[in-house]
């Protein structure tokens, strides 16, 4: 009889280890994501015979190699891990333009055992094109369907941003950068496009939102032109993460930098940076953290 080394033996446990975890983390997902209550009326505005709905989950089980399944039952029934998704679009019909740009959209939730895991909101947007367009459908539905594999790797709570940001003190911005600059939405804008779909941006007067929610408030800030020649330029702001009434999490950030020969450049830059510093930050929320140059 053959011996198994010691080594083999556990390579061999190990295996079935991994894939025994693999079997526990499988998710179930419906064939078709039908569309959220109240969106229905927008389905005419998208080539119904793309099924770009049925084109999303089948993107997502290709993407999350084999972690995605089609459910055999009711998800409804269903108590193990599963991933309830709906579907949202653009209502008008006509050609998308940087002005009145085309959308699809995804929101989900991964339950398990009926206990919320996580839950995310992905869209994809177009400028150019239609949503009748079978070509730009697949396309988007691929993105879609990428966006949710990636998001299942390391899924998390859904949490809401204003799309700008209140700035307590104005002064040390540029005229030109206020008047033509929108530096106030770049790190909104920047989270809802980096988080794998767990930042989304909300109602503007967010305070009333019952939902998991962010406040980001600029305390001081410069924001000038002019590269080294100008001086420092500059962005503190405080955040607050809330849930049901309660702070969970709270920061300050800054991000301090000399460069930027335009005013709304320098702002993008430092934005940018905070952004990534918010990121990160919430994939594991603290009380009193101190982001960035705060640090």
């Amino acid at each position: 009889m053959r011996k198994i080394s010691a080594a083999m033996f556990l390579a061999l446990n190990f295996s079935m280890a991994t894939q025994a975890a693999q079997l526990v983390d499988l998710v179930q997902v419906a064939p078709v994501i039908p569309y959220a209550t109240g969106a229905e009326s927008a389905a005419p505005a998208v080539n119904h015979d793309c099924h770009w709905n049925t084109q999303v989950v089948q993107a997502l089980i290709k993407e999350s190699k084999g972690r995605v399944q089609l459910a055999a039952q009711d998800l409804g029934a269903f108590e193990g891990r599963k991933l309830i998704l709906f579907a949202s679009s653009s209502a008008e019909a006509g050609t998308a333009s940087e002005t009145a740009p085309k959308w699809l959209a995804v929101t989900g939730q991964l339950l398990d055992k009926n206990t919320l895991i996580g839950d995310f909101k992905l869209r994809q947007e177009i400028t150019k094109g239609s949503l009748q367009d079978s070509k730009i459908l697949k396309e988007m539905s691929g993105d879609l369907g990428d966006g949710m594999a990636q998001w299942l790797e390391e899924p998390m709570r859904g949490v809401s941003v204003a799309p700008a940001m209140p700035a307590l003190n104005k002064d040390s911005v540029d005229d030109e950068v206020l008047k033509n600059c929108p530096w106030n939405t770049f790190i909104p804008k920047y989270l809802a496009e980096n988080t794998r779909g767990q930042v989304n941006i909300g109602a503007r007067d967010i305070h009333n939102l019952n939902e998991r929610k962010l406040l980001l408030t600029v305390v001081e800030s410069r924001i000038a032109g002019g590269g080294v020649y100008s001086g420092g330029k500059w962005i503190d702001l405080t955040g607050q993460l809330i849930e049901n009434g309660n702070d969970i999490g709270s920061f300050e950030a800054s991000r301090h930098t000399i460069k930027g020969w335009s005013g709304c450049g320098a702002a993008k830059n430092l934005s940018e940076e905070i952004g990534e510093d918010i990121a990160k930050w919430l994939k594991k929320p603290s009380m009193n953290a101190k982001l960035g140059d705060a640090s």
